[in-house]
């Protein structure tokens, strides 16, 4: 498989209309709007209601533009011209076109980018979105980034993300290989594999048609993330300038974070 700085193209340029198939599924749009109604009530007990808010990583504006409909003020930057497409045709039909913006844009180069649009209230990074794409370096520059484009005391939140703990177990215990994921005119088989000496998790995704009781192949992609436990993460952060706030295993219910789990982290600029 190729390392993590060649898949980046390949999964969201080349064979961009792939993973949007996934984003722009029933399942996973009524996963974004259900983060979005997890994201605001917290964001409104910080004090921030109607915020300025930035996700990097938008994909096709599953998140921003839910949160657009519950009075935020949100810009949305993916490094796909063809998800940042989409992201401003559904805003339109949507009807939230005047409170979004998409741009596109590569998060190593968003403070460039991004100079005339911030500061921001709050920095969404969901569903291990750009953190853990290329290497640990890059993922600081990313989070200094961030930061240079927040107010202070704004808030940082990486959500959905997966978590090295998780992985490891899963891989250690259940042996996990593949997964049959059934999106309703399609299919995606997932094949997973952890790499514990890089802390690297790689997916091979391959996309089926549904033609009747059979399945068609169309194409395959692959997903190479760098997986960091919460307290790698934390110490990134703090050379970014974000202190950690809280960490749950679900915003949506408050709960603690657990090892085994999701990772939903939340940072506050210093």
């Amino acid at each position: 498989m190729r390392e993590g700085r060649g898949w980046v193209s390949d999964f969201f340029l080349e064979k961009a209309e792939l993973f949007l198939r996934v984003m722009e599924s029933e399942s996973m749009l009524k996963r974004g709007e259900e983060t979005a109604e997890a994201i605001a009530p917290y964001l409104e007990e910080m004090g921030l209601s109607g915020g300025r808010l930035l996700e990097v990583g938008c994909g096709c504006g599953r998140v921003a533009i839910p949160l657009a409909k519950k009075g935020f003020e949100v810009v949305g930057v993916d490094i796909s011209p063809l998800y940042i497409e989409r992201a401003k045709s559904r805003s339109e039909s949507e009807g939230v076109s005047e409170c979004t913006k998409f741009l596109v844009a590569d998060a190593r180069r968003m403070a460039e980018s991004l100079k005339d649009l911030g500061p921001f209230d709050a920095i969404l990074f969901v569903w291990t979105s750009v953190i853990g794409y290329y290497d640990e370096e890059t993922d600081l520059q990313v989070l200094r980034q961030a930061r240079s484009l927040a107010k202070e005391g704004s808030l940082l939140l990486i959500l959905d993300t997966a978590n090295q703990d998780m992985i490891a177990f899963f891989n250690t215990y259940l042996r996990s290989g593949d997964y049959f994921v059934d999106y309703g005119d399609f299919a995606v088989v997932e094949h997973h594999e952890y790499d514990p000496t890089t802390s690297r998790a790689r997916t091979r995704w391959l996309f089926y048609d549904k033609v009747g009781r059979d399945l068609r192949f169309v194409d395959e992609v692959e997903y190479d993330v760098r997986v960091y436990a919460l307290h790698e993460l934390v110490r990134l952060a703090q050379e970014a300038s974000w202190e950690l706030l809280e960490a749950f295993k679900s915003l949506k219910h408050r709960t603690p974070f657990v090892p085994v789990g999701p990772l939903n982290a939340i940072f506050k600029a210093r």
